[in-house]
């Protein structure tokens, strides 16, 4: 490749997604999120006072992206701000106030062994923080990976990692945290 990023920006090489799950059903173009993950191939230096977070060769989740061709191939070009995931050999990176959750598993039935609707269920789910960023403009955050939390019910982007399903959100979209 001919072309460098330059300041905080990011070239990736995407990913394609599957055409069809797992059971043989066929996923429409216009339903399926054509590419959410690809692996860095370039890296600009770097903002002022700011080290870059994503390296060369890392797998990366992300969003707000531009694409364009070299050479007969696409690729996107990023700000490393719109990286939600890094994914750096079998550690979980996050940027900024973002927390990754597995989701506990909602309960379905009572006590006494009947079916809870789905209407009925609680409107706030748990789940383990499985990482953490450091926090917008450098501030601490007081979520930590290892923490159980609390959040309402359409917070956050459901994304698969290694077939399990997690939630990404940002600190603030968190309820209640058990200490």
């Amino acid at each position: 490749m001919r072309i460098r990023p330059l300041q905080d920006r990011i070239i990736v090489e995407p990913f394609e997604v599957s055409s069809e799950t797992k059971g043989g059903i066929i996923i429409r173009d216009s339903v399926k999120k054509k590419y959410i993950s690809g692996k860095v191939i370039a890296v600009g230096g770097g903002i002022t006072g700011r080290k870059m977070t994503v390296k060369i060769g890392n797998t990366i989740y992300y969003s707000n992206v531009i694409e364009f061709e070299e050479n007969g191939k696409k690729y996107f070009i990023l700000k490393e701000t719109d990286v939600l995931i890094i994914l750096d050999g079998d550690e979980v990176i996050l940027l900024e106030d973002r927390i990754l959750v597995k989701l506990d598993d909602a309960k379905t039935k009572s006590k006494g062994g009947l079916i809870i609707p789905d209407g009925i269920k609680e409107k706030i789910q748990m789940g383990l923080v499985i990482s953490a960023g450091k926090g917008k403009f450098n501030e601490s955050m007081e979520i930590k990976k290892g923490d159980r939390v609390k959040f309402g019910q359409g917070v956050g982007t459901y994304i698969e990692i290694n077939e399990e399903k997690y939630l990404l959100m940002r600190e603030s979209d968190c309820l209640l945290k058990d200490v």
